[in-house]
């Protein structure tokens, strides 16, 4: 019997993986964060995980948001140093930490798919304010101002002059930011697809309200299923995916009127409760189809 540990909030996508891998007839554990007891040193075992016993493979599914545990802002270390533990441990993960890494770094992502050859739009990241500015002066206005690590379309802004510019940048204070190149998108929408291995399995427009240019559902946005997914798309999430060495990912692309496809952002644990809504597809068989497979290499 596979046995496959999950990390994770209980959110209706991670009840959907955890009722996948019930029904599959697999041993499931739910690792809480903020409990979990890990030892490791230099004597035999090297490496002790009380009470989650040894699992086959640890499935990933968490998010900053709504954890609600102290000192909210170490979430992302908490939940990348019970991954790295089980990987010094000998079990797979998925995805390995230094993939979730550089997803939700934004600039790490930028840099590595730029690096691949891969259609993205001009970007550069900006420690202090003064920075932004001579980054914007290159990029140029209209641009978008963005958190270096976030999600759900949360402090993402569209600057159109020098003035908005510093105005905004002098609310975040010292928060480093991603200046991207602002683009008339096709459509006023993204589509983000999601991979799981080697597969675009579905996807989905997300299509901003009138007036405004953010997509993300929780933004006010609304979807579109995409399925199956275009030839062309799937082919490009599926690099971007590969580059970053995810084994599951929700890439997500615009088009460009003149440039075409380019690559916005990557995530490392996309939701999916939208794309069903939307396509009726459920991807949790496809992610507990994989991680049985990884537990079995």
């Amino acid at each position: 019997m596979v046995h496959i540990a999950l990390i994770g909030e209980p959110t209706w996508e991670s009840q959907q993986v955890k009722n996948e891998i019930i029904k599959r007839g697999c041993k499931f554990t739910w690792i809480d964060p903020a409990k979990i007891v890990m030892i490791s040193g230099s004597v035999n075992p090297l490496f002790e995980i009380s009470e989650y016993g040894n699992p086959d493979v640890v499935l990933f599914r968490l998010m900053a948001i709504g954890l609600k545990i102290p000192k909210k802002k170490f979430v992302d270390d908490i939940g990348l140093a019970i991954l790295t533990f089980f990987e010094a441990a000998g079990v797979p993960t998925m995805n390995p930490s230094y993939a979730i890494r550089n997803s939700m770094h934004k600039h790490y992502a930028h840099v590595l798919l730029t690096k691949a050859g891969l259609p993205t739009p001009l970007s550069c990241y900006a420690q202090t304010p003064e920075v932004a500015l001579k980054a914007l002066k290159k990029i140029g206005y209209p641009a978008v101002i963005k958190p270096l690590m976030g999600s759900q379309g949360k402090g993402v802004v569209k600057v159109n002059s020098p003035e908005e510019a510093e105005k905004d940048l002098l609310e975040r204070l010292e928060y480093p930011v991603i200046i991207e190149e602002y683009v008339e998108k096709v459509g006023n929408r993204d589509t983000r697809v999601f991979v799981v291995g080697e597969q675009a399995i579905a996807a989905m427009h997300r299509i901003a309200k009138p007036g405004t240019f953010i997509t993300n559902v929780h933004m006010g946005g609304s979807v579109k299923g995409l399925y199956p997914v275009p030839d062309d798309l799937a082919e490009l999430a599926i690099k971007a995916a590969k580059t970053l060495n995810l084994i599951m990912a929700g890439i997500d692309i615009m088009e460009d009127p003149d440039r075409g496809y380019m690559i916005l952002e990557t995530n490392s644990v996309p939701g999916f409760q939208g794309l069903y809504k939307a396509t009726g597809v459920n991807m949790a068989p496809f992610i507990v189809e994989k991680a049985i497979e990884l537990a079995k290499k």
